[in-house]
Order: structure tokens, then sequence, then C-alpha cells
């Protein structure tokens, strides 16, 4: 009898072991199907690009619509200088659209009116035989950017800083539908910006510009090589920027150095796919939270709330260096 009870206790012993298994896999399952175990990019890193482009957590953020494509980033800088003409004039375009063209800085002059000569447009260092180019990236997009413009000449001496810098934001659709510009059309358009080249001189702070979407095509992806037309419903609509400066010191003067940043979400040629890097989380609430911000954003600035801006998205805010702030708002 003693020997039967035995063998039951045992048989019973076995049953809640095996129960006890079941119930632990139930409550750790195995990620035998996840071909990636790494975490997506946290959305609120796009808002935060978006924000200030110039920040180190900006790079390698991508637009938070993951569709299951593999894609790659790219952090794409420009540094140009600005010269004047005989007469102290300059002019030009800083776009944002494709990686095909990034700056127009020849122009003629004529009485205060500029004219640009788009045959000389430049492109993005990371275009011309870079990894933006047709034989390492099918299409890309962008996903945020800006520039900074800062001053070249002194206060003093035989050529001191003089005149005015004028700054307006601009459509890619109006932009390449303007063949000529004059300081009194500039300064009507809305969100224009007057800077004394006196003060930005005598500043530390420089002028910032950061782009923002229009519509949902600045979402899509456009061939590498597209240069944009000015056509309705055709271009990606992203904030560009004209620019013109008036009363300076005369050639040879070389006024202003813009700095222009890029962050681009590229679409890699077979042979690149290695390029390709973890998604962001998709989060309609984040792109409605981005739409939000375009209606209210200054695209041009020239103030200490930019520097505050900066020391935000590094991570210096309430005295904790290091720490940047992921939130979605």
């Amino acid at each position: 009898m003693a020997k039967k009870n035995k063998s039951k206790n045992k048989s019973q012993g076995q049953l809640v072991t095996s129960l006890n298994k079941l119930a632990g896999a139930l409550k750790t399952p195995k990620t035998t199907f996840v071909s990636n175990p790494r975490k997506l990019v946290p959305p609120g890193r796009y808002l935060q690009a978006l924000r200030f482009p110039f920040a180190d957590q900006s790079a390698g953020v991508k637009i938070p619509d993951y569709d299951g494509n593999p894609s790659f980033t790219v952090a794409s800088k420009d540094v140009i200088q600005i010269s004047t003409d005989s007469a102290g004039y300059a002019g030009g375009v800083l776009q944002f659209g494709t990686p095909s063209r990034v700056a127009l800085t020849s122009f003629s002059n004529t009485a205060g009116t500029i004219t640009l000569t788009g045959g000389t447009a430049t492109a993005w260092s990371d275009y011309s035989g870079g990894v933006l180019s047709g034989s390492n990236s099918i299409a890309a997009r962008v996903v945020a950017g800006g520039f900074r413009i800062t001053n070249l000449m002194s206060l003093a001496g035989s050529s001191p800083a003089a005149g005015r810098l004028i700054i307006a934001p601009v459509s890619n659709l109006q932009l390449f539908n303007i063949a000529s510009f004059t300081e009194s059309t500039l300064r009507k358009l809305p969100g224009c910006m007057v800077v004394p080249l006196t003060a930005l001189a005598a500043s530390c702070e420089p002028v910032y510009g950061i782009t923002a979407p229009l519509d949902p095509s600045a979402f899509c992806y456009n061939s590498t090589s597209r240069i944009l037309s000015g056509v309705a419903n055709d271009d990606p609509q992203l904030l560009s920027y004209l620019y013109m400066v008036v009363g300076a010191p005369p050639s040879p003067n070389t006024a202003l150095e813009i700095e222009m940043m890029c962050h681009w979400e590229a679409l890699p040629q077979l042979v690149n796919a290695v390029l390709c890097t973890v998604g962001i989380e998709s989060s309609n609430s984040t792109l409605e939270k981005a739409f939000n911000w375009v209606q209210q954003h200054n695209p041009i600035t020239w103030d200490v709330a930019m520097l505050a801006a900066e020391k935000l998205a590094h991570g210096y805010a309430n005295g904790h260096p290091g720490r940047p702030s992921l939130r979605n708002g």
C-alpha cells in the first residue's frame, strides 16, 4: 500500500513540474520569428530633428511612416561662401528637395535686380559620386534640414561690415517660378527677415533657417538625379529660401558663410543593401504633431530662442548634459 502511494505521489509531482514548465513558457514566449531584435527608433526623434537638424541626435532619423522597405540615412553638410559683386550685391537660392540641388550662388545684378543663373546650380556633396548618387541610391527624401548664416566681415579695417541681408522662405513651387527678384519683392514675401550686417558681425549668433514639409509630397521618394521643375504637384514641397545682400563692401569681398545641413532617408541599390539601418516606429500622431509644428514655427530665426533649442537638442536642459529629450511632443 505504501509503495502504491509513493508511486502516486511521484506521478503527481511530475505532473505539477510539467504544468509549471508550461506556465513559464506561456509567460515568456520565444522570439523565434523576430528577424531583428533591436528596438525601433522612437518617433519623437523625428520631431527633434525637424526642430533642430544641427543636433547630434538628429543623425540617423527617419520619417515615422515605416512601410517595411529597407532604407539608410545620410547627413549631408555643405559650406557655401557668398561673395559680393562690384556694387556690393549678392543673391541666390538655398534649396531643400532633391540631392542634385543644394544652392545657387551664381547671379547677375542689374540696378539691384538679381537674376539667377540656373545652369550653374550646385549639388549636395553626397550626391556627386557619393552615397546619394544614382550608382548607390535609387531614390531619397528629405527628413529634416536647415542652414545657419554667419558673417565673415570685420567691424573695422579697410572693408568693414555694412549693408543688409534679406532672406525669405518660399515653397519649391514658388522657387522655380521666380526668375529674378529685388529687395522690394523679397521684403513682401511672408516670413521675410532683414538683418543688418553690422549687427550680424557684432553678434555671436548666426541666422538660422529651418526647412519644413508643406504637403504630403514632401514625404515621397524622388530619384536622386531629379531636378526640381517648378511644376505644381510635381516637386516635393518643402521650404526653400531666397536671399539677397545689399550695400555690402564690393568685390573682392566674401561677406557671408552659409552652413547647409540636410538629413536624408534613401533607398539603396541592391549592392548597397548592407547600408540599411533599423527603422523608426510608425506613428500617425507624431506626423500630426509635425504638421501642427509646421503651422506655427518660424522659418527664419535670429535670437536666443534658437540657442536654447540647440542646448535642449544636445541634452543640456535642466543641468543634465548628455540626456537628450526623446519625448514625442
